[in-house]
């Protein structure tokens, strides 16, 4: 027996249906940037959150805004963290001489080489 139109609006009209909740899904809701410094967590927070964070040695300032995160500026020799752009989960910003780390968590992203 052939489809007939209206079983193909019938099909068409269940999966926009089951797709429809996806779209009203905020897109970084999840997402939590976590601050080490020296071992030691010194924030946690949404990504979602504006916020600037500052080292308690006063060495890095940590900005978190538009649902992004970077190191705005840092007391070391080569700011290569500085230089690094924003925080993705499968990139993290590192301060090896301040010994700080900028990671974001709660996504599903994978990275290949973690398998």
């Amino acid at each position: 027996m052939p489809f007939r139109l209206l079983d193909f609006l019938t099909i068409a009209a269940v999966v926009l249906i089951s797709l429809a909740p996806l779209l009203f899904l905020p897109k970084d809701e999840g997402k939590t940037v976590v601050i080490t410094w020296h071992g030691e967590e010194i924030y946690r927070g949404s990504i979602t959150k504006d916020q600037t964070v500052v080292t308690p040695d006063g060495l890095n300032t940590i900005v978190i805004e538009n649902g992004s995160v970077r190191m705005e500026s840092a007391e070391c020799r080569d700011r290569i963290c500085v230089r690094s752009g924003a925080v993705s989960p499968s990139h993290p910003i590192v301060c090896l001489p301040n010994r700080v780390v900028v990671t974001v968590i709660g996504t599903e992203e994978v990275d290949s080489g973690t398998w």
